[in-house]
């Protein structure tokens, strides 16, 4: 969406921040965290029965009334010109603005979206002084808006409910000062029964962008302020219920459930209330249980009542397997008639640390994890339940088993979607002081003064969420550094609530933390870890596989480990999405970043939001199908010694898959016959015998000798689930079993002629001529039959458009010299020979790097106009910094717009990311070859070619071919589009931007270096990966192809 800003210059309003904002303490005071706010409690929603109760949300049309919508709306650019004692009624707010509710004012128009990683945006660039907020610059939101009770509800207490409000507010309901609440994450509820009246009623907001709750929430993310979630009234009887909390455990060897429900009931009714408690367990609409708990209270008080029960068998809960049952809880008066009553879904399972292992019902588990944001391109931080359904469906599909709600709590309905559909979840603390810094005499996370606001807000996290299965730990927060208030947290939370474990990675290795959960560690230091012997706590990353553009190069080796060593149990990939946001300049619309609004000098991280799986708009990246690949539940190998026998393992721990396996035999990408193995049952954690050649009646069903021979293994689905549907592929590999060596074509036999004209020469053969430049060696003309096929190419090149990792690793600069090593004033040296066939070699000898390196290029022409293509360098002297690849680039006519290619596909790959890309015959338009990053970079390339053939309508146009393999990319982009220069913080440029250009670019690489993925700051491809200085040799052949 386009947003509006106002005129009013950001930081003219930013005076030194010595300045101390004066207004309002509450805001600057870290021990004033809530005022009037009614204690936490676990999720549930009342109806007049539990039938009618639904753990989805509120029915807005029984006991509660939704205060969503347009509100009227004030936006200040400081404390000081706020409208003062608008909250009284009569204040007329007929002018002011609307905004709606739930809504990030910042994209309704008000105020600038500012996205910085670590940096307090109202400090930026200067040193942080908490808990003082800047004076000058710290907008207000005041919001009104009347609402009109039932009159069903004259005798009820009346609950006003906030999901979430960033990051400060004061509240007032018909002039009446209500209270005061911080911590933007989780509700916040306040008892209005006292000021609420019949008729119309009032209520107003003040809202603040800043305070010092926003020390504790210096996430990366866009900082965005306003009402984020829903908004409503609850109807409450004078008896009602005031916590529902649920530990459904197992015992006897994880058989047995072991529910303990602890119940609390508040009476604000006359004279002492006796009541029942009717609770009661159901399976798929089978009651298993029911209990009647008798309830006596008097007047003003809250009674506990507990409840305990085994059941043996119990379906568990894991996220392979997630089974529930329905708690129902009835709070019945005397005459036996419901008051109110709520339904729970509930989930039996057990979470231990032991024997150096995380396991779930007593089994180790491997965390296949995202971290995931809640972001939408058009709403920002207002996320709806057809978003958190789509994301869920995303992560299940692409076989991840667990998110980490980074960095804080997450909406409600995103647990009870994972508690339904299977995710194992770090619930996480809306704890990060990062731009603090992490010094023990700096950190938040070691001053007393802030110790009550980093323990309400673990409080209030774990009162909200304990009671969802899929929780399997509390997570204290995120780069908050350590000290005497994360080890107060931690001792809180075990003596809370012992059943899940604790996670806080700035902890490191100290004692407060029950895993160890390093932040983009490397393969050496994982390796290490799990050999060494002194820390027995397992390892899960907390973040890993930075995704940010193109990247996620060499994921598979992070899995290779995990998959050795038993005490690295995974990780979660930073991260889930793309943080951009919809914006449009000229009719294109593009997904704006940080720096993309707001006056010159707007704090701005950049790009480094867009680290996701997926792009903004939930689109896979094709890092994302990578990931699937590596994490699939289910592996082929081949049993060496047994021929065309194969085993099909499972890593599922809980569940049984049920599969047909295709399995398909190519001969030079293309497939022969497929043999289908139907029904195939695979054990957790076992694994069964694939005997090919038995199945295809004692015959190999492998291709013949005389050509590529590749076998694909598929793994599909018997059954449908949820969020994956019968015939979803749940594993599959591929095998090449035979790669002959290929002779080269012999040359056609006729003369070739050579003229020169200047600077050019003229490469005659029986239908065309190929045209050089006689001083770069460069083609400038290919004419076949009459019709130009090249408009230049065989341009050696070294360099690539850096990718956003290139960048954290500054090699743009280190790199620079790869850039033109060639010296544009010297003429190349020429020179020819004659083949016996009649056929023409020229050759173009050229210096590199001031003498240091010689790159030779020769091109051999024979009478059909097939030309072979000879590029060389050879290191003579010095050092020198790797190569992004070795290759050419060629510019080719827009009509040449089909590709079809012999190699790794569809999708784009990498050299150090090609699992998901398999073997096989390919077909795109150029148009569908490119990827289109946030940000323009190195994009669209596939790997391993065998062959590659661009042709228009008619089929007429030029193929690539190789006796071994390339790479290739063909866009409608030029390198130059793509390339963001030395450093891309000094441009906001944007993919979608960019003009297209009418004819492709086409780069041929015999060698490409890897985008890596380890971080995207300073971490380089794994060195497997990387293009040393040093000699390289790359032949390829092109011809012309007919109609």
């Amino acid at each position: 969406m386009p947003f509006r800003f106002p005129t009013l210059l950001l930081f003219g309003l930013m005076p030194l921040a010595s300045a101390a904002q004066t207004l309002l303490p509450y805001i600057e005071d870290p021990s004033m965290v809530e005022e009037n706010k009614l204690p936490a409690r676990t999720t549930f929603y009342t109806a007049s029965s539990p039938a009618a109760a639904s753990a989805d949300g509120p029915d807005t049309e029984g006991r509660y009334r939704s205060l969503d919508g347009i509100w009227k709306f004030h936006w200040s650019p400081t404390p000081e010109k706020r409208p003062l004692g608008f909250e009284d009624p009569g204040y007329d707010v007929s002018n002011w603005d609307e905004i709606p509710v739930p809504a990030n004012w910042e994209l309704e128009g008000f105020g600038t979206p500012i996205y910085t990683n670590h940096p307090y945006p109202f400090y930026w660039n200067e040193t942080p002084n908490p808990p003082d907020i800047p004076d000058g610059w710290n907008p207000v939101g005041s919001y009104r808006r009347n609402f009109t009770l039932p009159k069903a509800w004259k005798r009820d207490r009346i609950v006003l409910h906030f999901g979430a409000v960033k990051s400060a507010f004061f509240l007032w309901v018909n002039g009446q000062r209500i209270g005061y609440s911080q911590g933007s994450k989780l509700p916040a509820e306040f008892d209005i029964t006292d000021a609420v009246q019949s008729g119309t009623n009032t209520l107003a907001l003040e809202v603040y962008r800043w305070s010092d709750g926003s020390f504790l929430e210096c996430q990366d993310f866009w900082r965005l302020s306003g009402i984020e979630r829903e908004v409503w009234l609850h109807a409450r009887p004078q008896s009602h219920l005031t916590d529902v909390v649920v530990d459904a455990g197992l015992k006897n060897n994880f058989t047995e459930g072991d529910l303990t429900v602890t119940l609390e009931v508040t009476h604000h009714g006359k004279g002492t209330f006796k009541g029942t408690l009717r609770c009661g367990v159901e399976r798929r609409g089978q009651n298993i249980t029911t209990v009647d708990l008798p309830v006596f209270i008097a007047t003003g008080d809250t009674a506990q009542i507990n409840w305990r029960e085994q059941f043996p068998n119990v379906d568990r809960w894991t996220a392979e397997t997630p089974e529930l049952h329905d708690l129902t809880v009835a709070l019945l008066d005397e005459k036996g008639q419901i008051l109110e009553a709520t339904s729970l879904e509930v989930g039996f399972r057990d979470v231990r640390i032991e024997d150096g292992l995380v396991k779930v019902n007593g089994k180790p588990i491997l965390i296949k994890g995202a971290n995931r944001h809640e972001h939408h391109p058009e709403t920002g931080h207002v996320i709806d339940k057809a978003t958190m359904e789509a994301d869920i469906r995303a992560l299940k599909r692409h076989h991840f088993n667990a998110v980490r709600t980074s960095h804080y709590p997450n909406h409600p309905y995103w647990y009870t979607l994972c508690n339904r559909y299977g995710l194992y979840v770090y619930d996480e603390a809306n704890i990060e002081s990062h731009g603090m810094g992490y010094d023990l005499d700096r950190t938040l996370g070691n001053q007393p003064e802030w110790a009550e606001a980093h323990l309400m807000r673990t409080k209030r996290m774990i009162a909200r969420d304990r009671n969802h299965p899929s929780i399997i730990c509390w997570s204290m927060g995120n780069e908050a550094g350590n000290g005497v208030n994360f080890y107060a947290n931690y001792d809180y939370i075990k003596n809370t609530d012992p059943s899940r474990y604790i996670a806080y990675e700035r902890a490191e290795r100290d004692w407060n933390t029950d895993v160890y959960g390093p932040m983009y560690a490397g393969l050496e230091h994982l390796d290490w870890f799990a050999n060494q012997k002194d820390d027995p706590r397992p390892l899960i990353q907390c973040e890993y596989a930075h995704a940010m553009g193109n990247s996620l190069g060499g994921f598979k080796e992070y899995w290779d480990l995990y998959r050795t060593h038993d005490r690295l149990q995974g990780g979660f990939i930073w991260d889930f999405k793309d943080q951009g946001l919809w914006d449009e300049v000229k009719g294109k619309r593009y997904l704006a970043y940080g720096g993309d609004f707001g006056p010159k000098g707007t704090p701005s991280d950049h790009n480094f939001l867009n680290n996701g799986l997926l792009m903004a708009d939930g689109t896979p990246h094709p890092h994302m199908l990578e990931a699937q690949q590596v994490q699939q539940p289910l592996h082929f190998s081949r049993v060496e010694t047994k021929g065309n026998t194969y085993k099909l393992a499972s890593e599922y721990v809980f569940r049984e898959a049920v599969v047909d396996v295709h399995a398909t035999a190519l001969c030079n990408g293309r497939p022969l016959r497929t043999v289908v193995f139907e029904k195939q049952r695979v054990q957790a954690g076992e694994a069964i015998i694939i005997d090919l050649e038995k199945a295809n009646g004692g015959k190999p069903l492998n291709a013949s000798r005389n050509c590529e021979s590749v076998l694909t293994l598929e793994a599909l689905g018997v059954k449908s689930d949820p969020m994956l549907p019968a015939g979803h592929i749940l594993g599959r590999n591929q095998f090449i079993l035979a790669s002959p060596e290929s002779e080269p074509n012999p040359m056609a036999r006729g003369r070739v002629n050579l003229s020169q004209q200047g600077r050019t020469l003229v490469l005659t053969f029986d239908r065309g001529s190929l045209t050089l430049d006689r001083t770069t060696g460069h083609i400038i003309g290919y004419e076949v039959d009459g019709q130009e096929q090249v408009i230049s190419g065989g341009q050696p090149h070294f360099w690539r458009p850096p990718v956003d990792n290139d960048y954290g690793a500054k090699t743009p600069e280190k790199k620079a010299v790869w850039r033109a090593p060639m010296d544009a004033n010297q003429p190349a040296e020429f020179s020819q020979y004659r083949e016996s066939s009649g056929a023409l070699t020229v050759g173009f000898e050229r210096f590199l790097l001031e003498g240091d390196a010689k790159l030779r290029v020769n091109y051999t022409v024979d009478a059909s106009g097939t030309v072979r293509v000879e590029q060389s360098m050879d290191v003579l002297n010095g050092e020198h910094p790797s190569l992004y690849r070795f290759g050419q680039h060629w510019v080719l006519p827009g009509q040449w717009e089909h590709v079809d290619w012999y190699g790794r596909g569809p999708m784009e790959s990498t050299a150090d990311r090609k699992s998901a890309a398999f073997l096989g015959i390919h077909e795109l338009d150029v148009t569908d070859l490119v990827t289109p990053y946030a940000r323009p970079q190195y994009n669209g390339s596939r790997t391993d070619a065998r062959w590659v053939r661009l042709t228009d309508d008619s089929g007429a146009g030029i193929e690539f071919t190789a006796n071994g393999t390339f790479d290739f990319t063909a866009l409608h982009f030029s390198p130059d589009q793509l390339d963001s220069g030395p450093r891309k913080e000094r441009t906001q440029a944007h993919f979608r931007l960019l003009d297209t250009t009418e004819e492709v670019h086409l780069d041929i690489d015999g060698f490409s270096s890897g985008v890596g993925c380890i971080n995207s700051w300073g971490a380089l491809p794994l060195d497997d990966y990387q293009l040393p200085y040093a000699d390289y040799t790359f032949n390829f052949i092109f011809r012309p192809v007919s109609h």
